[in-house]
This record gives structure tokens, sequence and C-alpha cells, in this order.
């Protein structure tokens, strides 16, 4: 069996041998052709290239359809939730308007008004003890007392100035009466015992029992006085002396 399969090994190797021969015998051939040498070795051999032939299509008589390509859908974006629309604000009923009650006519207090004057009648309106009447008058200084006394009695500068002297001038060119009421809340300033410059304040009882009697005697030096007033109020009766 030995001598078998080294026989067939060198049957083998031959083989490849053999083989290998020819194969170097078949690349070492020189083809005829090439063994004969080119007669002319200068001359070129110049290729032409020919244009493949142009091909031209006539167009068919009959017309090609034309294709409409198919309507491109672009997807809608989903909305962001910032994106959503508000809904409507629903229609509330408005509440019912306040009723301010229409603003109250308020009547302005009187201005308080202070003036000269003679108080010259008592109880002829209302309550005898408490309504005056007082005739209102201008007292002058000076240049405007003696001007004024002259004009009003057509006299000469000099005779004017001599008529006034320090009790100035007390002008009363307005007959017209005015009446004012006394109040709890009136102040009164009377003359006292000695008829000083200073009066001092009293009661409204004493105040008329010094005041009544001199209207009634028509006493000008005790019923000359400065009376403040409001509206028809009497708030304050100061007796005036005069030099």
């Amino acid at each position: 069996m030995k001598k078998q399969i080294i026989f067939a090994t060198v049957l083998l190797c031959l083989a490849l041998l053999l083989g290998g021969c020819e194969m170097l015998g078949a690349r070492t051939t020189i083809p005829a052709e090439q063994e004969k040498p080119s007669e002319n070795k200068t001359e070129s051999i110049t290729t032409t290239i020919a244009p493949a032939p142009t091909t031209t299509t006539t167009p068919s008589a009959k017309p090609v359809d034309t294709i409409t390509p198919a309507p491109t859908t672009i997807p809608k974006p989903e909305p962001s939730p910032s994106d959503e629309p508000t809904p409507p604000p629903t229609e509330t009923t408005p509440p019912p308007a306040e009723t301010t009650p229409p603003p109250t006519e308020t009547t302005p207090e009187p201005i308080a008004e202070t003036s000269y004057a003679f108080i010259v009648s008592w109880g002829e309106r209302m309550d005898p003890e408490t309504d005056f009447a007082f005739d209102y008058v201008d007292w002058l200084f000076g240049e405007e007392a003696i001007t004024m006394y002259m004009q009003d009695n057509e006299i000469t500068w000099e005779e004017a100035e001599a008529s006034i002297e320090e009790g100035g001038y007390i002008r009363n060119v307005n007959p017209a009466l005015r009446w004012f009421t006394t109040t709890p809340e009136s102040e009164y300033y009377m003359p006292d015992e000695s008829m000083s410059v200073t009066p001092v304040k009293v009661g409204y009882d004493d105040f008329r029992n010094i005041m009544i009697p001199a209207i009634d005697d028509n006493n000008m030096a005790l019923t000359f006085v400065k009376i403040t007033s409001s509206g028809e109020s009497i708030l304050k009766i100061e007796w005036v002396f005069r030099p």
C-alpha cells in the first residue's frame, strides 16, 4: 500500500512538471507577424476615428400629453399651546351702575362784615328784645375827612379842617336802615361806668339795659358802635369812643 502512495505521488509530480513546461513554451512563442521586422520604421500609423452617426428623431405629430403634477400637500403644523386662539370673552351682565344721589345744594355761609353805625331803633320787626336797626356811616380822618366835609357842606378847606379837628368826620349819605338780630352767640362790648376808651365785655341783659334807653333818648354818644354781622345775625357789637 505504501508503494502505491509513493508511485501516485511521483506521477503527480511528473504531471505538474510537464504542465509547467508547456506553459513556459507557450509564453516564449513569438507570433510570426511580430518576428518580421518592419520595413519602414519611420512610417507613422495614423488611426482615423470615424464619428458616430447622429440619429435625428423626428417628433411625432401626435401631441404629448402634459402631465400635471399632483398638488403638493403641506402638512399643517400642529399649534403650540401658546398659538392656540384665545376663546372670546363670555358676555357677562354688567353690574348695575351705582346710583349716586344728586348733590345737595348747600347755601354758602354769609361773609362776616364790619362797619360803623348808629343803633337807631329796636323791636319793630320781630322780637323786641333781639331785633335792632342800624344806620351805617363812614368814619373818615385826615385829608379824606376834610375833603368830604368841604364838599358836603360847601365850605373852604380851612373851615372844614377847623370843624373836623381830632374827632374825624362821620359821614352819612345813605339813610337806609339795616336790621339785624342777636343770637345766643352774639358778643357785646359796652363802656364802663367811667366811660373809658376801651369797652368791656358784658352780657345781653347789661347791653339791653344800657342800649335801649340810649336809643329812646337818641343818645348818639352811646349808640355809636362798630357792628360785625353775618347775614341777618349779629356776631359782635362794640361801643366806640369818640373824642
